[in-house]
């Protein structure tokens, strides 16, 4: 019995030993991974420093032009070492050649262990704004029956009279006023709808001179006009007609209308000397030819309308007149992966026909585009995009704008009362979404960047 015991306890102690060295050397193991996991993580967080470091120089200094973002070769971070080195990709080249981005490759090395992390960049276009201005003007309102769709910014004050609807975020630099604003009051007469947060302490986004950059990629494997006037009409098919025109003089049109109570009718107030034009000739273009980069510039004024089948930019130095609805074949709002883009880019302003909404029926204007009028051409005009004669005759309905409005000054589309009642038009602005993934080819960048991805690469894996 006593030697059976023995044996037993024997046992016991051997097994007991046994356990306590499997343990220990878990212990040692979990010891040894953790300084590892240490390591490692410290590695990493000086590589995404780096990165970090790097995105911030970019944004604040570089351009897609600029390859130069400061002094980032080998330093002491964090009581380890990291690098950084930047190159360029086209990565939707030959498709979309416009869509350019920096690629920070950084490296952090701490203790032995070295981690590398992946980030692409590219700037942001502008065509993320439903609705963007440099310059408000004090005599045009946001009103009753305004709605807008998508992020709406400015760098000036906004000026709200009683309840338009933003369903996007609204920002601006200089906050809003009231139309019966007072000193102490300043938003009375206004009760905007802010669905989508606001913030009116935002800092300015510098408008582009980027226009002159489309003319010079659209000579290269676009069509390039120079002259006196263009028409481009749409075509469903994939197409469009192009027709060239020649000044052939002047004609005298009245430039301002008002409503005389003593009349009892609009009255001209103001006569303008415009150009006269005689065709030239019309040609079909095919928008989906082999070699064709999307882009359609002219030097001299540009006249649309149609229906695109395609993913264009129409650029213009002296200004764009919309003469009718333009609209996509493929709806995005039916099709999310419609494959029709436009963007319509004047260096003067962009102009709505006074008889644009008799164009395809009798009432209200189809625009699906995402424009810009920069008013660099037109300074005497103070105005970027505007409806002719927005002050006159009755209502017009709406501009259903699908996509966004950039401009440099805010123009008129209509009014809101007076003498004469309700004019112009009234906006009913949506936000194409698809432009908070892409931009239209070749359009305007602003100078901030944003990260499209960033990534740790695995052990195994290289830069290349």
């Amino acid at each position: 019995m006593g030697r059976g015991l023995l044996i037993i306890v024997s046992g016991l102690f051997i097994i007991y030993g046994f356990v306590q060295n499997s343990l220990n050397e878990r212990q040692n193991t979990i010891t040894r991974h953790s300084a590892n996991y240490a390591t490692e993580t410290k590695a990493e967080t000086i590589a995404n420093t780096m990165a970090d470091l790097a995105f911030t120089e970019i944004d604040k200094f570089a351009t897609d032009d600029d390859e130069t973002i400061g002094e980032f070769s080998e330093r002491a971070v964090l009581g380890g070492r990291g690098s950084v080195n930047v190159t360029f990709d086209q990565p939707f080249a030959p498709s979309n050649p416009f869509i350019r981005q920096k690629v920070i490759m950084a490296t952090g090395i701490y203790q032995g262990d070295t981690a590398r992390v992946v980030v692409r960049a590219q700037r942001r276009a502008f065509s993320k704004y439903a609705y963007f201005t440099q310059e408000e003007d004090d005599n045009i309102w946001f009103n009753n029956g305004d709605t807008f769709n998508g992020p709406v910014h400015t760098n000036d004050k906004f000026y709200i009279k009683d309840r338009p609807t933003f369903n996007g975020k609204v920002t601006s630099a200089k906050d809003w006023e009231g139309y019966n604003a007072t000193r102490r009051d300043p938003h009375r007469g206004g009760n905007p709808d802010f669905k989508g947060g606001s913030d009116f302490n935002s800092s300015a986004i510098n408008m582009p001179t980027e226009g002159s950059k489309i003319g010079e990629e659209a000579t290269k494997n676009g069509l390039r006009f120079d002259d006196d006037k263009i028409k481009i009409e749409l075509k469903e098919d994939g197409t469009a007609d192009i027709s060239t025109f020649r000044r052939t003089g002047n004609t005298r049109e009245c430039k301002n209308w008002y409503y005389s109570y003593y009349y009892d009718k609009w009255r001209c107030e103001a006569v303008a000397i415009v150009p006269k034009y005689k065709k030239k000739s019309t040609r079909n273009y095919n928008l989906h030819g082999s070699g064709f980069n999307g882009l359609i510039s002219s030097s001299n004024i540009i006249e649309v309308q149609g229906t695109l089948d395609g993913d264009i930019t129409i650029h213009s130095e002296e200004g764009i007149e919309i003469m009718g609805d333009i609209r996509y074949k493929d709806d995005p709002r039916q099709n999310p992966d419609s494959n029709d883009f436009l963007g319509l880019v004047s260096e003067g302003d962009v102009k709505v026909d006074k008889d644009a909404h008799k164009a395809d029926g009798n009432k209200d204007v189809d625009i699906h585009a995402s424009i810009m009028a920069m008013d660099e051409k037109n300074n005497d005009n103070k105005e970027s995009f505007y409806v002719e004669y927005h002050n006159y005759g009755n209502s017009k309905g709406d501009i259903n704008l699908l996509g966004g409005l950039i401009q440099h000054k805010r123009g008129a589309v209509g009014t809101f009362g007076g003498s004469g009642g309700p004019t112009g038009y009234n906006k009913k602005y949506s936000y194409d979404r698809r432009f908070l993934g892409r931009s239209p080819r070749g359009f305007p960048k602003t100078d901030e960047y944003d990260i499209t991805s960033w990534r740790k690469l695995q052990k195994k894996e290289s830069f290349n």
